[in-house]
């Protein structure tokens, strides 16, 4: 059973005191003293004095007689067999159709239940359940009388059990089974809300729902019974039943009524008062008990009286208990309208109980993936690896509900609680791409969160941009062909005019001195810039390129002020190339280590010539150009054949 600690009534003091003074004040208008009231021995308060009776149907010895023989010695209709049961007013005995040969019910008054009232309350019963043909309303066969002039009321005979004995002894356990106990549950109460429904299309109030009054037959049938307090609405075509307007007095059962049945307020009883005493029903189906409990039976009453809503346990599923919520408001406008709107209600839940479950997983999830979000600071593999785990079981199981309910309100909320979350978290990490693949499964469009990542994506964009242009900038491989083929002509140009300018100078043909060798590197600059400028495109291309034109021309130009330092001292000429081939291999090495490590074949080779100058002086300017054009030669070979062996690669790959 549901403990006392778990159905606590959430109200404040000020509400309590204004509730109760209205109650009071309604006992004292309608002269209803509360202590005088009982219940019988179902916990139902039968009609008191001011209750209103509905009109007589005549004597009863004018009803034909059922279980006495004929005059002319035929057999009587039913001969009478065993007790079944007992009521607050009523006694139900088995009995048999003769003319039939079939099992019958017949309920007639207790013998204790004496008079006007019980007796007016057997024959409206009888008269209010005939009206109501209703497949989950026990069909009511003949209305007659005994040899005493007792009523009597043949209905079909119902071999089950009381629903009420089966939400005995409920567990207060972690939740419901809905191929289990709760749903056979729901489906009861959905087909007792349709029995209803039928009743109030006829203009009746039963007033007195409770699972006490609900019979479950051996295969399945269920019937609403106890109509015995019913009252008709103004449009109620039944003769004889009361009227719900004139009600004047408290009746029903108190640990379930709707607070206008507590204040016997008739001009408020109607539809709604039923719809009530459903949600007090599957109040009891959650929980195992009523409602409405208390010490004493005024306390009962002014607790259902105050109506205030229970605080249910985290075993009760969230839209049972907003169902039951809002069919138990105090106030009857706030209810649900009728009760077949309660019913699809439940059915609703019922269907869509599912994907309320795994929204509900899926939000468990979502905690996690906040506390887990919240500890990272910079993220490593296995964290990312675990953070999007959790956020893919996360979004599965939105998602899932969604997709078995579309109006799951939660699971949609919680999409995009989980969406939203992992955007934050892409952008707090530079990951504005993955932040833009989530953006559009977001359920709900988020115009400035759209903004932040396409902000963060111009802002990657432009990176990456930069990015490329650093790599291309340092490109060795963009005009390889034609810095080789340049490199080349170059070299074996500057080794050739060496070459032939020491034979002349040796053969006296052309003297070499300082000025002829700040015209020979004269020419080469001139040639080097005008390859610039028409070999433009692959040579200024990217920053490298730019760079390695740049060098080799300050290579020559520093030669050429070589010379003319050498000139204006007075340096010796072979001590000049000397010195011009040191300083070139020196320069041609730090090209190597900062521009292109390709270019160290130039060094070495100038070295190389550096050492054999030395030894054969006379042969300088040989040395100079051997040294330096078989050096280009071998670092453009270098290069040319990396640059193939890359673009070699990138085609197979």
């Amino acid at each position: 059973m549901a403990s006392e600690a778990k159905e606590q009534r959430v109200v404040t003091a000020p509400q309590q005191d204004d509730r109760l003074a209205v109650l009071t004040g309604a006992w004292q208008k309608r002269g209803i003293d509360p202590g005088t009231l009982r219940v019988d021995r179902r916990g139902t308060l039968r009609a008191g004095g001011r209750e209103p009776h509905g009109d007589e149907v005549g004597p009863v010895r004018t009803l034909p007689a059922l279980v006495e023989p004929g005059a002319d010695g035929t057999a009587p209709q039913f001969e009478m067999g065993s007790t079944l049961g007992e009521g607050g007013m009523g006694v139900v005995r088995r009995a048999r159709q003769t003319a039939l040969g079939r099992d019958v019910a017949i309920k007639s008054r207790r013998g204790d239940a004496s008079g006007p009232g019980a007796l007016a309350q057997l024959l409206r019963e009888a008269r209010t359940t005939g009206a109501v043909e209703h497949p989950n309303v026990v069909p009511v066969y003949a209305l007659g009388r005994d040899g005493r002039d007792e009523p009597l009321i043949v209905m079909k005979r119902i071999e089950g059990t009381s629903w009420d004995e089966l939400l005995t002894g409920i567990a207060d356990g972690p939740g419901f089974d809905l191929d289990g106990y709760l749903d056979r549950q729901l489906d009861v109460l959905v087909r007792v809300a349709d029995a209803v429904g039928f009743a109030h299309s006829k203009g009746i109030v039963h007033r007195d729902l409770k699972p006490e009054n609900v019979m479950i037959g051996a295969f399945g049938e269920i019937y609403v019974l106890d109509w015995g307090i019913a009252v008709g609405l103004d449009r109620c075509a039944v003769s004889g039943l009361p009227r719900a307007r004139d009600v004047a007095d408290v009746a029903g059962s108190p640990a379930y009524m709707a607070p206008e049945m507590v204040a016997a307020d008739g001009a408020s009883i109607d539809e709604r008062t039923d719809v009530y005493l459903l949600g007090a029903t599957l109040h009891q189906i959650l929980t195992g008990a009523p409602p409405h409990r208390g010490k004493g039976l005024k306390q009962v009453f002014i607790n259902a009286f105050k109506s205030a809503p229970h605080a249910y346990g985290p075993h009760v599923p969230a839209g049972l208990a907003e169902i039951c919520h809002r069919a138990m408001s105090p106030e009857p406008e706030d209810r649900y309208p009728s009760a077949p709107a309660f019913g699809e209600a439940v059915r609703a839940f019922v269907r869509h109980n599912g994907s309320a479950v795994l929204a509900a997983e899926a939000a468990g999830r979502l905690g996690r993936l906040r506390e887990l979000v919240a500890e990272i600071d910079a993220p490593d593999e296995r964290q990312i690896h675990a953070l999007y785990g959790l956020f893919s079981e996360c979004r599965f199981g939105f998602a899932h509900a969604l997709r078995s309910w579309d109006g799951n309100r939660a699971a949609r909320d919680g999409l995009q609680r989980a969406l939203e979350l992992m955007i934050d978290f892409e952008l707090g990490h530079g990951s504005a791409g993955a932040a833009a693949a989530l953006l559009p499964e977001l359920p709900e469009a988020r115009p400035e969160l759209a903004e932040r990542v396409e902000a963060a994506r111009r802002a990657e964009r432009r990176a990456e941009a930069r990015l490329a242009q650093l790599e291309r900038d340092a490109d060795l491989s963009i005009g390889a062909s034609v810095k080789g083929l340049l490199g080349l002509v170059l070299s074996v140009a500057w080794s050739a005019a060496c070459v032939a300018c020491g034979v002349l100078d040796r053969s006296a043909i052309w003297r070499m001195a300082h000025a002829e060798m700040v015209l020979l590197s004269a020419i080469f600059v001139a040639a080097l810039l005008a390859a610039r400028h028409f070999l433009r495109a692959a040579l200024r291309a990217n920053e490298v390129n730019r760079r390695l034109t740049a060098t080799v021309t300050l290579v020559f130009v520093g030669q050429i002020a070589l010379w003319l330092v050498a000139a204006v001292v007075g340096l010796p000429f072979a001590g000049t190339i000397a010195i011009h081939m040191l300083m070139a291999a020196a320069l041609w090495l730090l090209a190597a280590v900062n521009v292109d490590r390709h270019w160290w074949p130039m060094s070495a080779g100038l070295a190389a010539a550096l050492g054999a100058q030395l030894l054969w002086p006379a042969y300088g300017l040989e040395w100079l150009g051997v040294g330096g054009g078989v050096g280009a030669v071998v670092g453009v070979t270098l290069r040319w054949r990396q640059t193939g062996a890359r673009q070699g690669g990138g085609q197979q790959s």
